[in-house]
């Protein structure tokens, strides 16, 4: 029963540890349970060759989307702050589009897509 009584132990132990709090940072639970999921709407396929125009868009309603704050990024790099954008994707690989929406009351919404470009090719590119 030892064995039994410290499973029971480390299991009571191991649920109550998220629900502590450090005390050094009150407002960290409150910020995570604060964001939320979105979807990404893209224009045309998730893959196709380059030059790849990519439409994109946030999937929430009007009431949310107006007075946000917005950053949309390509593999981590900066492309754009509005609800919606075009971009022309020209680098062949995987390109991950992701955006942060901090919304006017700080509820923040996080979303991704991932788009895959590939080469023209030689004999594309002669013609």
């Amino acid at each position: 029963t030892a064995g039994r009584r410290a499973t029971n132990d480390e299991a009571q132990l191991a649920s109550a540890t998220p629900r502590r709090s450090s005390g050094t940072d009150a407002s960290a639970p409150r910020r995570a349970n604060r964001v939320r999921r979105v979807n990404i709407k893209l224009s045309g396929p998730v893959i196709g060759t380059s030059p790849h125009y990519l439409a994109y868009s946030v999937d929430l309603p009007r009431d949310v989307i107006e007075g946000a704050d917005f950053l949309w990024m390509d593999n981590g790099v900066w492309i754009g702050d509005e609800p919606r954008g075009v971009k022309i994707l020209e680098t062949p690989g995987v390109h991950r589009i992701s955006v942060l929406v901090v919304t006017h009351d700080n509820i923040e919404y996080r979303g991704s897509a991932t788009v895959q470009v590939l080469d023209r090719g030689p004999t594309a590119a002669a013609n």
